[in-house]
């Protein structure tokens, strides 16, 4: 079997850590398929910046490892990559995650294989099934990679995956949660992508469509949260409160808590188009004690800034409106103001 090494370090606040949801999310996809079930076997993540001579102590025969990049593991990921390099050089290294593009400089590398950009599921399950001779390199959407001459080769760009499979209640998480003293935060993830274009964000840059997943995975995902006990639950989408059906999630994340006090405490980033689901959904969430505070965001005042940002704000005086509102029902609120964009004086 072909051992895999799945590399997502996440920062410890206090005696919590979060789950590596993005590289649990690439190997619930990928073991869905047959081939690799028989040609590959998960041996370790590692969600924590542990010390890099230990990691590779750790290691058997790795055959492949995956590397999720975010600004706060980025220049950890790539002193391990490095690190595996020099101890195992026939080793395939994978970098993918929001902070890596084609122009990253993992691009090219001696210590990244291939590289990932975009959405990953679908282009990590191809890749495992051509590293195994089952998928052509052509097939593997979304990779950046040298031929053999060293000329930089980039796949077709492809935002689309059949289908969302859970991490959680497919059991791949269900190891560290038994054997890790720390106790876990959950990211819950209940659509994919943002109608907004926003220049400082992410989601603004990746331009994708907003794709809804099964509500019934979602509630299943809160399930397994509650079960097992997972204090804070952080939900991922970029406008948390868009769709009449997030109602329905909250008061199915209150009733799990109600029920055994997990999840204890549940946020989320906010529609800016929604209000007034936005407002029902913190009034249940601060009603059943679950609420972190509700965000009114105004990143910048300067109508300049915002045309240079493409983003638009809620004129001030329906803000000063939702203010009341969220104050009279005794709702914390705060704000977000970037400094330092372009037009700003």
């Amino acid at each position: 079997m072909k051992e895999i090494y799945m590399i997502q370090p996440n920062s410890v606040y206090g005696d919590s850590v979060y789950f590596p949801y993005a590289a649990g999310s690439l190997i619930a996809y990928a073991f869905t398929d047959e081939s690799i079930k028989k040609e590959y076997e998960l041996k370790k993540f590692i969600y924590k910046k542990e010390n890099i001579e230990d990691v590779i102590n750790g290691f058997n025969n790795p055959f492949l490892v995956g590397f999720s990049c975010y600004v706060w593991n980025y220049e950890y990921n790539k002193a391990l990559a490095k690190a595996v390099k020099q101890r195992f050089p026939e080793c395939i290294t994978v970098f993918g995650g929001h902070q890596i593009n084609r122009n990253s400089e993992v691009t090219g590398s001696d210590y990244a294989d291939f590289v990932i950009q975009g959405e990953g599921e679908e282009s990590f399950r191809n890749l495992l099934l051509y590293l195994c001779g089952k998928e052509k390199i052509e097939n593997v959407p979304n990779i950046v990679y040298k031929s053999d001459n060293g000329e930089i080769i980039a796949n077709e760009v492809s935002s689309a995956f059949v289908t969302r499979v859970s991490p959680y209640i497919t059991g791949w998480f269900d190891e560290i949660v038994e054997k890790e003293t720390l106790k876990f935060s959950a990211i819950l993830e209940t659509n994919r992508g943002c109608p907004n274009r926003c220049a400082f964000c992410d989601w603004g840059n990746i331009k994708s469509k907003i794709k809804n997943f099964d509500t019934d995975i979602v509630k299943a995902e809160i399930d397994w949260m509650s079960e097992k006990k997972i204090e804070y639950c952080y939900c991922s989408d970029s406008n948390f409160g868009l769709y009449e059906r997030d109602i329905e999630i909250v008061e199915y994340v209150i009733e799990k808590h109600n029920e055994n006090g997990y999840p204890q405490k549940f946020q989320a980033t906010y529609s800016k188009n929604n209000p007034h689901t936005v407002f029902s959904i913190n009034k249940r969430l601060n009603e059943a004690g679950m609420s972190k505070g509700a965000t009114l965001s105004f990143q910048s005042m300067s109508s300049e800034v915002l045309r240079n940002i493409n983003r638009k704000n809620m004129p001030l005086e329906n803000f000063l409106e939702l203010m009341s509102l969220y104050n009279s029902n005794g709702i914390p609120t705060y704000s977000e103001i970037i400094l330092g964009m372009p037009g700003e004086t």
